[in-house]
């Protein structure tokens, strides 16, 4: 076999699955996700939206009262969870509300335990 060849047979292929994808499209079927889509999907994405939390959490550090930096937090979360909604930053939406929803538990904890003691 040569390099013409296998070339040859690879498009033949590509070919073959765009066709079952269109035929899979038209008649509803859903196609089986590639580990690509899964791995983006399912720590890519959320990793993404941990560190974009933690960084939103981390600009708090110049509210100097809590009052703001519990509110902005509450909004975040909020936001997130809003975002949640939509499909394609579904995945970032779950690791920002994830961080910023931990934030504001933080935020009421530390809050109830300052009122306790």
């Amino acid at each position: 076999m040569g390099a013409e060849m296998i070339e040859r047979v690879y498009s033949m292929l590509g070919e073959k699955v765009d066709e079952q994808d269109q035929l899979m499209a038209e008649s509803g079927e859903m196609a089986a996700p590639t580990i690509r889509k899964l791995t983006i999907e399912w720590a890519v994405k959320p990793m993404a939206g941990l560190v974009l939390g933690a960084y939103a959490i981390w600009l708090m550090h110049f509210a100097h009262d809590w009052r703001i930096a519990f509110a902005a937090s509450a909004a975040a979360t909020g936001m997130g969870l809003l975002a949640c909604r939509i499909t394609s930053v579904r995945g970032i939406a779950a690791g920002w509300t994830v961080v910023t929803f931990a934030f504001v538990l933080a935020v009421v904890f530390i809050l109830v335990r300052g009122a306790v003691a």
